[in-house]
């Protein structure tokens, strides 16, 4: 348990090894390791919020929230959700690789691989903004990065900017 800030909880090795925000709860080997100035951070898991100097995040799962270094108000909930997320805030990724390539943006993905396998190809989000993402494998159909995007639905995709897909 870390004996650190106010209201500073860590368990397991390495977790919040470097803290000096307060209202923190980190669980799991190295999560919250390098936390320093964010506040009311919960990070659960292997490596979960490694790098997090940002506050107000929920992070549960193995490298969830894991390279995220200047943003705040995120909510990564999987295995590698926003695990590439670097300086974007006010995302949200629920399932296994849900947004695991995003760097920036405020975005929605639900779903197993939703905005990071889109379809099963390699198309992932990576700067493209406001888009909302549900259902396995949504999101964008190409390389492209495209903003304001909503895709619903099992592998729904969309290949233009302000564009809605429903549906496979």
């Amino acid at each position: 348990i870390l004996d650190a800030p106010v209201g500073a909880t860590a368990v397991g090795i390495g977790a919040g090894e470097n803290n000096t925000s307060t209202m923190l709860t980190a669980l799991g080997y190295q999560a919250g390791r390098t936390l320093v100035g964010g506040v009311n951070n919960t990070l659960v898991g292997y490596q979960a919020g490694y790098y997090l100097t940002g506050g107000y995040s929920v992070a549960v799962g193995w490298r969830a929230l894991n390279a995220v270094t200047s943003a705040n108000s995120n909510v990564a909930l999987g295995v590698s959700s926003l695990q590439a997320n670097v300086t974007g805030s006010n995302n949200v990724a629920i399932g296994f690789r849900s947004l695991q390539s995003v760097t920036s943006g405020n975005n929605t993905g639900i779903g197993t691989y939703s905005l990071y396998a889109p379809g099963g190809a390699a198309n992932p989000t990576t700067t493209g903004t406001r888009q909302t993402a549900v259902g396995y494998a949504t999101g964008q159909a190409s390389a492209t990065q495209r903003n304001d995007i909503v895709a619903v639905g099992y592998w729904a995709l969309v290949d233009a900017n302000n564009t809605v897909a429903l549906g496979s």
